[in-house]
């Protein structure tokens, strides 16, 4: 077995794709009529489904429990190329003691984005 993709169910599918989009991710496929897109940024998928039910304003997106990590090589860099962007974080970088260094980014839906670099290259690497 190997992990495919990462499915988030998500209120409005054009916000949402605009929104990974401006995170660097590329659309591999675009349903529209079905509420459906899949995204690709080399190393792995995420599919964006817009839910019905969010359609209708049903859920708070502070009951959300997903978090979505990805580790990259330069967080100073890709906070700075977002923030040009108009992309904030939702809670600020910090450092933790396993050491990695990660920022928490919140896309249209509330989902929690965290962008991590590992401080020493041996982490991550096993």
């Amino acid at each position: 077995m190997r992990f495919f993709m990462l499915e988030l169910h998500v209120q409005d599918l054009q916000q949402s794709l605009e929104w990974y989009r401006q995170l660097g991710w590329q659309m591999e496929l675009l349903r529209p009529e079905n509420g459906f897109v899949l995204l690709n940024n080399d190393s792995c998928r995420l599919a964006l489904k817009q839910d019905p039910v969010k359609r209708q304003g049903e859920y708070s997106s502070d009951s959300w429990s997903v978090r979505v990590h990805f580790e990259i090589p330069n967080l100073e860099d890709i906070m700075s190329q977002l923030a040009a962007r108009g992309l904030l974080p939702y809670k600020t970088a910090k450092t933790s003691p396993e050491g990695y260094r990660r920022v928490i980014y919140r896309d249209p839906d509330g989902y929690e984005i965290c962008l991590f670099q590992w401080l020493h290259k041996e982490l991550g690497n096993g």
